[in-house]
């Protein structure tokens, strides 16, 4: 009996032991093999900027002619003429047909530019990335609900998407058909161009008296918004000029303008809780969103700041004459003030335990704890310094260490795979 009762209790620790085994080897098994999600440490770079509407400041010539109808312009805006150059033919009659004129010469543009010699030195795959920029631009766009350079993108991608279909059918026929027609096209554009100017009447050829850059848009403000005025400004003057620009008067025979020289100035007027992030003789980059996104520099002059009740005024200046940039006399800016640099971490995976911050990283199969320095903080993640350098024992997270994302039970010389 008593041999029975030994050998059960044998059995039993056996199976016992087993268990106690089987449930080590499942646990260890989950340990090494549990799913996990890493990324590489990158850094990233996070702007302060601050919007207000501005003011345009040129030194512009307003050209006038006799004849107040179409006009065909023969050069482009932000033209560097010369003295005595030709820029417009001025016609008599269906000045209503100017913005229908200025459509076709989109679409020879377009055309112009997509077929022909034009191409011949363009690289394929360059094209290629070029027109995937473009569209990307299109979705950011759409996406942000900004329509302000839809239609300069639309046109940009049409011309690309042109080019493109031109090269890669170049040696074929149908290619060669395809260039035949786009050619058709192109002169019917033309030719129904000219059909226009040739039912409006006379028309005279205008050129400069002096050099400058061409612009063909004026809208009668020419004369109050000068490089002197927007050095001399005062609150005042500078109220009374943002009401002359809400309600310009047009030019009798007005069909462009010539400004005297690059130079250019903006002035917009900033809440006084902003005005910390400005400094004199500072330059910032300054994005015009209803231009495209075009980015600029603007070199901060002065800083008008007025009584107890004034906005502070901004006086920037610029050299630059972008093209297919708009000079219209109010525009949307926002200005980078500040910048900060750091590694991207999210929030949701940072340690805080026993008086250290950080994340756990993967070197290899090994797990590693890594120090953090935070520099920014988002809604939802942290910028932290990605040259700390290792101090006290404690390593920091550097640059390209693999940040794990999605693992629980992690702790130093645990290993993964």
């Amino acid at each position: 009996m008593r041999i029975k009762t030994g050998l059960k209790q044998r059995i039993a620790l056996g199976l016992v032991c087993l268990l106690i085994i089987s449930y080590t080897v499942y646990h260890v098994i989950n340990l090494f093999g549990e799913d996990y999600t890493t990324y590489a440490a990158g850094v990233t770079t996070e702007k302060k900027v601050v919007s207000y509407n501005g003011y345009l400041f040129k030194d512009e010539q307003v050209l006038t002619s006799d004849n107040t109808g179409i006009v065909d312009y023969l050069v482009p805006d932000g033209t560097k003429v010369g003295k005595g150059q030709s820029v417009a033919t001025v016609y008599e009659k269906n000045a209503s047909e100017q913005s229908y004129i200025s459509r076709l010469d989109e679409y020879i543009s377009i055309f112009e530019r997509s077929t022909g010699s034009s191409i011949e030195n363009i690289d394929y795959g360059a094209q290629n990335k070029e027109n995937s920029d473009t569209y990307d631009a299109l979705v950011k766009l759409l996406a942000n609900g900004d329509s302000s350079g839809l239609e300069y993108n639309i046109n940009k991608l049409l011309v690309g998407i042109n080019i493109s279909d031109e090269i890669k059918a170049v040696d074929s026929l149908d290619g060669a058909q395809e260039s035949t027609q786009k050619e058709k096209t192109l002169e019917s554009l033309r030719a129904e161009k000219d059909n226009i100017f040739s039912q409006s009447g006379k028309g005279i050829t205008c050129s400069v008296s002096e050099p400058g850059y061409f612009f063909s848009e004026t809208d009668g403000c020419e004369g109050y918004f000068t490089i002197a005025a927007a050095d001399g400004i005062t609150h005042e003057t500078y109220r009374e000029l943002v009401n002359i620009a809400m309600s310009p008067k047009a030019v009798q025979g007005a069909y462009g303008k010539l400004g005297s020289s690059s130079q250019w100035k903006l002035i917009m007027a900033v809440n006084r809780a902003d005005l910390k992030h400005f400094a004199t003789e500072q330059t910032y980059s300054a994005v015009f969103s209803e231009n495209n996104g075009t980015e600029l520099p603007l070199y901060l002059e002065k800083i008008v700041k007025g009584g107890s009740t004034d906005d502070p005024l901004l006086v920037f200046s610029c050299d630059r004459l972008p093209k297919n940039f708009s000079f219209d006399r109010c525009q949307s800016v926002s200005i980078t003030v500040d910048t900060e640099s750091g590694i991207y971490v999210p929030k949701d995976i940072v340690i805080r335990e026993e008086g250290r911050i950080g994340v756990y990283i993967l070197r290899g199969s090994v797990v590693q704890f890594r120090y953090i320095d935070i520099v920014y903080e988002g809604s939802d993640y942290y910028l932290v310094k990605h040259d700390s350098e290792d101090r006290d024992g404690r390593k920091y997270l550097r640059e390209n260490d693999m940040i794990i994302l999605n693992t629980t039970n992690l702790f130093d010389g645990r290993i993964l795979k």
